[in-house]
This record gives C-alpha cells, sequence and structure tokens, in this order.
C-alpha cells in the first residue's frame, strides 16, 4: 500500500467528479456526484493518512514523481510530511461539509452545475498544492487554484461580489 500514489488519487477524483457533473443530464444528480465524490476523496485521504509513518525516516512520505519539463528540471512532484497531510485532510473534510451548507442555496443565484464543479476543482487544486513538492508546480497550482475560487466569489457572492472577487484576483 505505500506505492499507492495517494495524493495523485486524491487531487483527480475531484476531477473525475467535475467531468461527470458536466455531463449528468439531470440536475437533480449534480448534488449528490459532488458529495459522493467529495467524500470519496475524503476516504482517499483517510486511506492515506492510516499509512502515514510518523516518526518515519523519511522527510516527505507518499511521493510521487513525474518527470514534467526536464530541460528546465521541472517535475510533477507531490508527497506530505506531518503539516502537510494536516492540510490535505482538512481540505477533504471542509469541503463535503461547504457542499452540504451550500445543498440549497444555490439555486436562486446560479447554475448548480458550475457551482459544484467548481467547489470539486477548487478541492483538486487545494489538496495539490498542499502536497506540491516542486517550486514550478506548486506557483502553478497555486494560480490555477485561483480561478475557481474568483468563479465561486464573483458569481456566487454577496451583493458586491464582483467587486470582491476582483480584490481577491489582484490581493
Amino acid at each position: 500500500m505505500r506505492n499507492v500514489p495517494w495524493l495523485l488519487i486524491a487531487g483527480l477524483v475531484p476531477l473525475v467528479g467535475t467531468a461527470l457533473i458536466a455531463v449528468v443530464p439531470r440536475k437533480s444528480w449534480v448534488r449528490g456526484i459532488a458529495l459522493g465524490t467529495s467524500l470519496v476523496t475524503l476516504a482517499v485521504v483517510v486511506a492515506m493518512a492510516t499509512q502515514f509513518q510518523i516518526g518515519g525516516p523519511d522527510k516527505f512520505q507518499f511521493v510521487t514523481t513525474y518527470s514534467w519539463i526536464p530541460a528546465f528540471g521541472v517535475s510533477f512532484t507531490l508527497g506530505v510530511d506531518g503539516i502537510g497531510l494536516v492540510l490535505v485532510a482538512l481540505a477533504a473534510c471542509l469541503v463535503p461539509v461547504v457542499l452540504v451548507a451550500s445543498w440549497r442555496d444555490v439555486e436562486p443565484t446560479g447554475s448548480i452545475k458550475s457551482y459544484f464543479g467548481l467547489m470539486l476543482v477548487l478541492q483538486s487544486m487545494i489538496i495539490w498544492v498542499f502536497s506540491a513538492l516542486d517550486v514550478f508546480l506548486f506557483y502553478l497550482l497555486f494560480e490555477a487554484m485561483l480561478i475557481p475560487a474568483y468563479l465561486l466569489i464573483g458569481r456566487f457572492g454577496g451583493a458586491q461580489r464582483s467587486y470582491a472577487a476582483m480584490k481577491f484576483l489582484l490581493y
């Protein structure tokens, strides 16, 4: 079980859920798919956490590396230490709570598919940001994380959502 690419799976599950939401024919299924996907992500993170060796010899555990841009020494490398595991677990725990809390509040303000899809993309990006071990990958994922957050604020925010979204993006 130590060679399972836990962090890659934990980030891909929400993206698969987003793809399912995009193609699902009924809006009534969207909430269930989103919540189910986020709970599967939570289960993956819990399974990963049970394999974590506290005080183990490695600085980072669950390291997954794929060569990406070898000419510049850039690789797609994910891994966590103790604090990284806590942050990944926090992201995996909070998204299902947010989805349930906003279960009925989305309909009056906009598309259910876009809200729940963006939440899952945001979950994926947050998990990978907290586990990125390559600086270029971290920067790219952090910037990519801003896009769904900006769209969520700008589309589903309060009265001054456009102003808040622009401030969020700029600062």
